[in-house]
């Protein structure tokens, strides 16, 4: 095949038939630079001399002794699936200042394989203070500081089993390509030389990066497909903190660990189940609007409060003001809501609180959310004790959830006695008196509202 002559992007490498003054993949300007020898060809009498790829039949037998590396710290170890998998990459993605530093440092400092901590952004004294500010000790923690990628693996050519952290790839840089250190160009290439090294020295490298709060730099999107895990690092209510995995080939995709920021550093919540939960006494009212629902967050079950407040729109158009639930989905509730019970909404703003300042993404929390907005919009509490699960149709329907007793199971050990959810694989009537997990079956919207109803006029009658 013939030379292909175009023009590279020095940003994201990307290639073009034709000059542009601004990148049409990356939109950066100027970043466009004539390619004289861009050969796509598998002809070339280079790639003979080159070892041929192994190739192995599907039915094999699987190793199955997997090998994991466990912490001090169980909680991280839980979103990792257990602990960190030799060979892996992990990226540890979150906003600027939110404690990545600071996590990996004490992950770091429980593990008991070598670690080799590799900062591009802090010099040396800082790490020392640091350590000696959380009362790191250990003796199995070397640092490298250093932003060349190439001196930094030579340097850890004779390392095996052992743990890697870079903090950050942002600032790690590749010498012999022409972008500048951070470009899309830059990261990709870092985290595939990354990846080849950890898998060939049976290495878990873990890459710290930077976000903003819309996830919008590219770094992280990027190389996320390149990676084995990626996490999540969360700003919660006060000091908390969440690590969510959103992809991990060794675990549970959707794990969530709870932390909390004090002085001391990042350290774990002993009861994490009265973490998202307002404690009322039973003679004090419930406001309305107040309902609490079992959600599924990787292999584990929350039991979490909603809280929905509607007061009049001031302006020609409502809004919805939410930042922990998808401020379309709580419109669509609304809607249905207001279609099944007659309450307008489209003279209300709507606004949603959720306790500890967690996203909630599971659909289960559609009916709960559902009584939450009724409640708040007629006044009527709901009753104390009250949690609900189940996902809304546009018909007002109420379909099942997955792992329904293992969250009413949740929400029984939490203390709740009243619960409404949809009718499992075995109930037959409209009370199931299941004695691990009783709750009150409802089918649709209108029959939720009922119970709820009944519920408040025998209250206010006792």
């Amino acid at each position: 095949m013939p030379k292909i002559k175009g023009y590279k992007c020095t940003t994201c490498d990307a290639y073009h038939a034709t000059w542009y003054g601004r990148c049409p993949q990356c939109n950066t300007w100027g970043s466009l630079e004539e390619e004289k020898e861009a050969t796509h060809s598998l002809d070339s009498h280079s790639h003979t001399s080159q070892k041929s790829s192994d190739v192995h039949p599907l039915q094999g037998r699987p190793d199955t002794s997997e090998v994991r590396w466990t912490s001090r710290m169980q909680e991280f170890d839980q979103v990792l699936g257990g602990g960190a998998v030799p060979g892996s990459t992990i990226l540890i993605g979150g906003e600027p200042g939110i404690g990545k530093s600071t996590l990996m440092l004490q992950y770091a400092s429980t593990l008991d394989v070598p670690v080799w901590y590799i900062t591009g952004e802090e010099i040396l004294a800082r790490i020392q203070h640091r350590a000696q500010r959380l009362n790191i000790t250990t003796d199995s923690v070397s640092v490298i500081c250093d932003t060349h990628i190439i001196p930094i693996l030579l340097a850890l050519e004779e390392v095996h089993k052992a743990v890697i952290v870079i903090d950050s790839i942002q600032t790690m840089h590749l010498d012999d390509h022409r972008s500048t250190g951070g470009s899309i160009a830059q990261l990709r290439h870092i985290a595939q030389a990354l990846v080849d090294f950890s898998r060939t020295h049976q290495i878990c490298t873990f890459i710290v990066s930077h976000i903003t709060k819309d996830g919008t730099i590219a770094g992280p999107k990027q190389i996320e497909h390149l990676v084995d895990t990626v996490l999540m690092f969360e700003h919660g209510d006060a000091d908390l903190r969440y690590i969510r995995a959103i992809k991990n080939r060794f675990g549970a995709t959707d794990e969530l660990g709870v932390f909390t920021l004090s002085e001391q550093g990042i350290q774990t919540i002993p009861d994490i189940s009265q973490l998202f939960q307002i404690h009322r006494p039973e003679s004090k009212p419930i406001p309305p609007g107040t309902i609490s629902v079992p959600i599924f967050e990787g292999s584990r079950v929350f039991v979490i409060e909603i809280q929905a407040l509607t007061v009049t729109s001031h302006v020609s158009a409502h809004r919805v003001y939410s930042d922990k639930i998808d401020m379309r989905r709580i419109a669509r509730i609304a809607a249905v809501v207001e279609k099944h019970t007659g309450f307008s909404f489209s003279d209300q703003d709507i606004y949603i609180n959720v306790a500890g300042g967690i996203t909630i993404h599971d659909v289960g929390s559609d009916l709960a959310l559902a009584l939450s907005l009724y409640s708040a919009r007629t006044g009527i509490p709901l009753p104390h004790r009250c949690c609900a699960v189940g996902e809304l149709s546009l018909a007002g329907e109420i379909r099942p959830v997955s792992l329904l007793k293992k969250r009413l199971k949740a929400a029984q050990d939490a203390g709740y006695t009243f619960c409404l959810a949809p009718e499992g694989p075995s109930s037959k009537s409209k009370a199931k008196q299941d004695q691990e997990t009783p709750y009150t079956v409802v089918d649709s919207l209108d029959s939720a509202f009922k119970v709820i109803s009944e519920s408040s006029d025998k209250s206010h009658t006792e």
